[in-house]
């Protein structure tokens, strides 16, 4: 980052991690919310000024209950995104990334601590936590992992694994992580993962699945590991879930699938949210004054390859919006007042059906997951 960074140092180690449950730690809400808090009331760090209370928003009428919000300034104000030739690039130094930004828009570090051993004193190490200058909505911050290493923007089990144990650590049920890849409305190629408090009723939390395959691991009496495939989304997806017991499971499933993503060349995006389990519906409910289950939903979108997103920002001519990862599960800034009033539900699925693989592609690439995921729990 330019400057000398003297932001604070977010530790935590696995034995933290309660999943909202009990009486969880809110260390890590309380500091993203007060640093992104006292970084919007400085003036000069962010491209706009975003208050909650001023959101506004409508579901449109239909069967999805998609959620539209009226988010002008995201489009006229934010950064010039790059523009992506392939799914893998290699990192460029010269091209805008996250070590280039001011040192007032890093809020914290981020370190897991092994044992009783820590880097405090060396703030470069460790994940990096800075905000997003033009926000969609409450808390928007970026999680840029080991910055250091100038990692290109594609996902890793181990960084996939840092975000889970982070959806983890929050006590509020809001948290989401939202994650682009190349030619999927990514626009920076340095890898990070967007983090924001999503106060709405979003189709990713309801959505329900159909378990595609259900194995007993061989070290195992009692663990084992799913993908649904997800009905109800706009476009056709997949779904795994995570509690505090499975997050390494999870992660390493998750990685595979986007490994596998990646070797086919399918663009893809990521969500990850807290709900109930895909197949809340076959579960019995839960005893008069308990709460319900709550997982971390994590939700990937094999998609179609979008190009030309730098060209249409420089052109200043503004899409009905973006069919990117917080979209496709249901919630859409609108970049344009008069359309945010007008836009109905079938013009809103229609820009999904322009990115939804064919059926017979999404058959196809559902096969070779439920086969890797099977050699994985063998």
């Amino acid at each position: 980052m330019e400057g000398e960074c003297t932001c604070k140092v977010f530790t935590y180690r696995s034995e933290d991690i309660p999943l909202c449950k009990g009486e969880t730690d809110v260390k890590l809400d309380n500091l993203l919310c007060s640093e992104w808090n006292e970084a919007m009331a400085m003036g000069g760090v962010f491209r706009y000024s975003f208050k909650r209370d001023s959101v506004t928003w409508r579901v449109l009428p239909g069967t999805h209950g998609l959620v539209a919000q009226k988010n002008p300034k995201r489009f006229s104000h934010r950064r010039i995104p790059a523009e992506a030739q392939g799914l893998v690039q290699p990192f460029d130094p010269s091209a805008f990334n996250f070590n280039k930004v001011n040192p007032e828009e890093v809020l914290f570090m981020i370190q897991r601590v092994n044992g009783n051993h820590s880097n405090l004193e060396d703030k470069v190490k460790g994940h990096m936590m800075v905000v997003n200058v033009s926000p969609i909505d409450y808390g928007h911050v970026l999680l840029v992992p080991n910055p250091r290493e100038c990692l290109p923007q594609v996902m890793t089990e181990e960084s996939l694994l840092l975000c889970l144990e982070l959806m983890a650590l929050s006590k509020h049920r809001d948290l989401c992580m939202v994650a682009n890849s190349l030619l999927a409305y990514a626009s920076v190629n340095h890898l990070h993962y967007h983090f924001l408090y999503l106060d709405y009723p979003l189709l990713a939390r309801r959505v329900k699945g159909t378990p595609m395959m259900m194995m007993m691991k061989a070290d195992s009496t009692s663990s084992s590991c799913s993908c649904h495939e997800l009905a109800g989304l706009p476009v056709a997806g997949f779904g795994l879930q995570a509690d505090p017991a499975t997050l390494h499971a999870v992660s390493r499933d998750l990685g595979k699938i986007v490994s596998l993503l990646l070797e086919k060349g399918i663009p893809h995006n990521v969500v990850m949210v807290k709900g109930p389990p895909f197949s809340y519906h076959q579960q019995p409910s839960p005893p008069p004054g308990e709460d319900q289950e709550t997982v971390i939903r994590v939700i990937v979108v094999p998609r179609k390859a979008a190009y030309g997103l730098k060209k249409v920002h420089e052109s200043r001519q503004s899409p009905l919006f973006f069919a990117a990862a917080c979209e496709l599960v249901g919630f859409i800034p609108i970049m344009d007042p008069a359309r945010y009033e007008t836009l109905t539900e079938d013009e809103a699925l229609d820009v999904f059906s322009k990115v939804a693989l064919p059926r017979g592609e999404f058959d196809a690439i559902k096969r070779e997951i439920e086969q890797a995921l099977v050699q994985s729990c063998t």
